[in-house]
């Protein structure tokens, strides 16, 4: 089943320095199974910089357990050539 994404990213306020490439997915705790929306911080200065999936310390809202998960889907695609 899918799962919700959303990107956070504003282009302009990171140009300017304001802001780092930010994405938010629920995941579900390893320890105890609650979903919950995760965040995740990538480096670069725009998406097309990011050549490996985010990684999210996550701390579980419902047991305290932290763990660090990738944010699914992501895809780096090559410029063709």
């Amino acid at each position: 089943m899918p799962r919700d994404f959303d990107s956070d990213f504003d282009s302009d306020a990171a140009a300017r320095g304001e802001m780092a490439l930010r994405f938010t997915e629920n995941v579900d705790c390893p320890h105890c199974g609650v979903t919950f929306e995760g965040v995740f911080h990538a480096e670069g200065d725009s998406v097309e910089d990011i050549v490996e999936p985010p990684i999210g310390e996550q701390d579980c809202p419902a047991c305290g357990h932290h763990f660090v998960s990738e944010l699914t889907g992501w895809t780096f695609y090559t410029e063709a050539g």
